[in-house]
């Protein structure tokens, strides 16, 4: 399944890449991402046009429930995700 991650910023989306890492949330889930190789994101007939989106394989992603336990790196779970897309 993929997953979806809104950026926190577009700053943090533009300097999204390769190998890279990227804060956002997910559902209402604060994260941080290591980032795996930037592959090409495809739009989706009927998508929004105006979101931007990456997609990335192979990233690892870490979840907490406050920015803080993230700022902190004290993550609540951690998963491995074959595909991953940021966007803003």
């Amino acid at each position: 399944m993929v997953k979806r991650i809104r950026a926190t910023s577009f700053r943090e989306f533009e300097l999204a890449t390769s190998n890279g890492c990227v804060f956002g949330k997910w559902l209402k889930l604060y994260v941080y991402v290591e980032l795996g190789k930037q592959g090409v994101y495809r739009e989706i007939e009927g998508e929004e046009s105006f979101t931007q989106r990456k997609l990335f394989r192979n990233c690892t992603v870490y979840y907490a429930e406050t920015q803080s336990q993230i700022d902190a790196e004290k993550y609540t779970f951690v998963t491995e995700e074959d595909i991953l897309i940021v966007y803003w």
